[in-house]
């Protein structure tokens, strides 16, 4: 009993097995062309395996660039940022960005991840471990702020730095692929 039931389900996976392999080397030529987005041309079916199938070029499918959300937050950050000065206390850096106490409450700041500093760049972590200001010490930092939603008694915002003073008036410049002017 237990070597016919050994032998039935061998022989079923055997099966599944051969069913996979059909179905992965088997289809036919229009049913590749649909999934690469190519109309069927009324061709025979081509059983050959993918690899060994000639090229097929398919037309270009007219559509619109695909847009990354970082790069469509940025976009609409540049299009729509007011500059803004903040003062305040340094709370902490967590990733990419800097919390300050302003007194009124905790603000929080999107931070490049390079700066320049008298002549020499650092990395925005080295900013705060007392190299050019530290976590308790206040700093003004010049953003720009763009409002992306203002609701029935609140906003919600994001601001990026791009110029930081500490309290000694050193100041801290954004390493950017383009130059930040307030008027």
């Amino acid at each position: 009993m237990k070597k016919s039931l050994k032998i039935a389900s061998v022989t079923v996976i055997l099966l599944l097995l051969l069913g996979v392999v059909v179905i992965a080397y088997g289809r036919p030529q229009n049913m590749a062309d649909k999934e690469k987005g190519c109309p069927p041309d009324n061709r025979p079916p081509d059983n050959r395996p993918p690899m060994n199938r000639p090229q097929v070029k398919c037309p270009p499918i007219p559509c619109l660039p695909e847009r990354k959300p970082k790069l469509e937050l940025l976009r609409r950050l540049i299009e729509n940022a007011t500059p803004t000065e903040i003062d305040g206390t340094v709370v902490a850096l967590v990733e990419k960005m800097l919390i300050l106490d302003t007194g009124e409450g905790h603000v929080k700041i999107h931070l490049p991840p390079t700066w320049s500093v008298n002549y020499t760049v650092m990395e925005k972590e080295e900013l705060f471990n007392n190299t050019f200001s530290a976590i308790g010490e206040n700093v003004t930092v010049k953003a720009l702020k763009a409002v992306l939603f203002d609701g029935d008694g609140f906003s919600i915002n994001v601001m990026m730095g791009y110029e930081i003073v500490n309290a000694d008036s050193v100041h801290a410049y954004a390493v950017l692929p383009f130059n930040i002017e307030a008027n």
